[in-house]
């Protein structure tokens, strides 16, 4: 209620208590950058953001994916049924065993919604590493 809103804008967070990245050792001794973004994901805090045309290439992916970091397939730039679902089993097959593929597809465009949504549960009723969107 009232009160809550009140207690919010009396007491906004604290950005450097709250946010500030410390550092971790992880059970095989190696430290790393501790952060939200690093709890949430499990890899170093970076993100390579899903931005066609240049995280379609199925090579940058590959390369940032098994480097360890988190990033996308941006999708927007893969119009066709075909050219999607060939571009992710290009990039599947050339991953480290045990990592995930993330996709950023577009609910503004419905063409490709169409067909990339429903393709994404098909592919992982399959087993294919699909591990966010």
């Amino acid at each position: 209620g009232q009160s809550e809103k009140a207690s919010i804008l009396i007491n906004p967070p604290y950005w450097k208590r709250d946010f500030v990245p410390g550092l971790v050792r992880l059970l095989d001794g190696k430290l790393m950058v501790d952060t939200k973004f690093t709890r949430l994901v499990g890899k170093p805090p970076v993100m390579v953001a899903g931005m066609t045309p240049t995280t379609n290439a199925a090579e940058l992916v590959t390369a940032f994916t098994n480097a360890g970091f988190h990033g996308e397939l941006g999708c927007g730039g893969l119009p066709l049924p075909h050219i999607y679902e060939n571009r992710i089993q290009e990039i599947v097959q050339d991953m480290r065993a045990g990592d995930g593929l993330n996709l950023n597809i577009i609910f503004l465009n419905t063409h490709q919604w169409s067909f990339q949504w429903p393709m994404i549960e098909k592919m992982r009723g399959e087993g294919v590493p699909i591990e966010s969107l």
